[in-house]
This record gives structure tokens, C-alpha cells and sequence, in this order.
């Protein structure tokens, strides 16, 4: 991983933590039960910490790249994903959700056409972590580099596509996933 690629990593890591953060301490604000408010202050800070122990590792893999500073980023990245799962969990129980809107049929296909360019991209990221992270446990690659280098070519392509359709989701309010056919009335 370059320099460049761990700067941004970290930078995306510590906004979408810092968005998770904000949504927790809102929810925290406004629990009626002591436990609550208690269990997602502890769940940010459980969070944090290993957040913290994981982009210390990131720090170290940047200036002094070594197999064991980049193992040490897949060890400690295994906490944070327990804590950021845990927290999600507890937050999502059925007493912290609002009651759902009420959406109209053209909501509801717009809403399915954002959401789908969503998960695209979800997808997407999830598969380039994963491919990041073999890459980084395996640096020097072996056999298997151009296998790793091909995955990561697709999952990169796979990304900018979802991303596409998101922005025309976003842009167009439909999506060529949730289109219906063209001619769906011809007979």
C-alpha cells in the first residue's frame, strides 16, 4: 500500500467513525434509560480505542513498512470491526428506531434506486478491503500476485461502477437496475 493509500484509508476510517460517533452521542442525548445512555458512550469509547490502536499501526506501516507493522494492521483491525458490529447492533434494537415514514410509490422506487447504488457500492468496498487486506498480508505476493493484482483491477472497477450508479440514482432519482423494461407495453 502506498503512502498516499494508507493517508486516505485513514482519513475515511476516522469521518465515517466520526459520523457513527455523532449519531451515537445523539442517540445517547436521547435515551429515557441510564443504561443506555451509559452502554453508547462505552460503545463510542470501545470504538475509538481500537479505532486508535488500529491507525497507530497504519502510522507505523507508513514509516516503517515492515511485514509485521502490516500484520499488526490486520490484527488490529479485527477489535474495531467487533466494536463499530456491537455498537451497531445495540443501536439499532427495536427501542432506538423511529417510527417508519410513510413513503409513496415513486418514493419508494426512488429510494430502491439509491439504495441499490448503494449496496453496489458496498459490495464493491467490501471486496477491495478484502483484497487489500490479502495484499497486505502477503506483500511480496508469490504465485498469487497477479491473482491479488486481477481481483484488485476488478474490485476497483467493480467500485467506480457502483459509484456510477449511485451518482445517476442520486442525479436521475431512478436507476437502470429498477427501470422497467423499454417497450414493457409493446405486445
Amino acid at each position: 500500500m502506498t503512502p498516499q493509500l494508507l493517508l486516505e484509508v485513514s482519513q475515511g476510517l476516522s469521518r465515517n467513525l466520526k459520523f457513527l460517533t455523532d449519531a451515537c452521542a445523539l442517540a445517547s442525548d436521547k435515551s429515557r434509560d441510564r443504561f443506555s445512555r451509559e452502554q453508547f458512550k462505552l460503545g463510542v469509547k470501545c470504538m475509538s480505542t481500537s479505532a486508535s490502536a488500529l491507525l497507530a499501526c497504519v502510522r507505523e506501516v507508513k514509516a516503517a513498512p515492515s511485514e509485521l507493522a502490516r500484520s499488526r494492521c490486520a490484527l488490529f483491525s479485527g477489535p474495531l470491526v467487533q466494536a463499530v458490529g456491537a455498537l451497531v447492533g445495540f443501536a439499532t434494537e427495536p427501542q432506538f428506531l423511529g417510527r417508519a415514514a410513510a413513503v409513496s410509490a415513486e418514493g419508494k422506487a426512488v429510494q430502491t434506486a439509491i439504495l441499490g447504488g448503494a449496496m453496489s457500492v458496498v459490495s464493491a468496498c467490501v471486496l477491495l478491503t478484502q483484497c487489500l487486506r490479502d495484499l497486505a498480508q502477503h506483500p511480496d505476493g508469490g504465485a498469487k500476485m497477479s491473482d491479488h493484482r486481477e481481483r484488485l483491477r476488478n474490485s476497483a472497477c467493480a467500485v467506480s461502477e457502483g459509484c456510477t450508479l449511485l451518482s445517476q440514482a442520486l442525479r436521475e432519482r431512478s436507476s437502470p437496475r429498477t427501470l422497467p423494461p423499454v417497450n414493457s407495453n409493446s405486445v
